[in-house]
């Protein structure tokens, strides 16, 4: 039933009735129930540009501000503001092949800060587990990591 087909009032008691089936329709109205609030752990992280998969970091924006004159305590009247401009500050996030402890290779975004530690947490079967980080090999390096830990 839409509200186009209601009935229309045409005396005091009609508008009782309207007013009753208007009230009865909304209430056989199927409205999906509102997305409620997540936390940050309850399911995988997607995976954005230029976004760490650990820590979060990304693209923040910040200003330039330009400034002339000569400072106080140079002998000068002051710096002078001349201008505010918008800037991004980027993340410096590279793309990273992960061994994982189960033997599976997993491309990640990481910032250079994790890479750096050599540590990451990561969700790994419904657990949240510390795992050193293990670059995976690959091409003419994996032959020769090969043949190097044959000798």
């Amino acid at each position: 039933m839409s509200l186009g087909t209601l009935p229309q009032p045409s005396s005091g008691g009609d508008i009782v009735r309207t007013l009753a089936a208007v009230v009865n329709h909304a209430l056989t109205l199927e409205i999906p129930p509102p997305k409620l609030f997540r936390p940050i752990g309850a399911e995988p992280r997607r995976k954005m540009a230029r976004r760490c998969e650990v820590t979060g970091k990304g693209t923040r924006s910040g200003r330039r501000i330009a400034r002339r004159g000569l400072p106080k305590k140079k002998g000068g009247v002051g710096l002078k503001c001349t201008g505010v401009s918008l800037r991004t500050f980027k993340s410096n996030v590279q793309k990273v092949r992960v061994l994982l402890p189960n033997g599976t290779v997993r491309r990640m975004k990481l910032a250079t800060s994790v890479i750096k530690k050599g540590f990451i947490t990561l969700t790994i079967d419904g657990l949240e587990q510390t795992i050193p980080l293990v670059k995976a090999l690959r091409g003419r390096n994996r032959a020769f990591a090969k043949t190097k830990k044959d000798a």
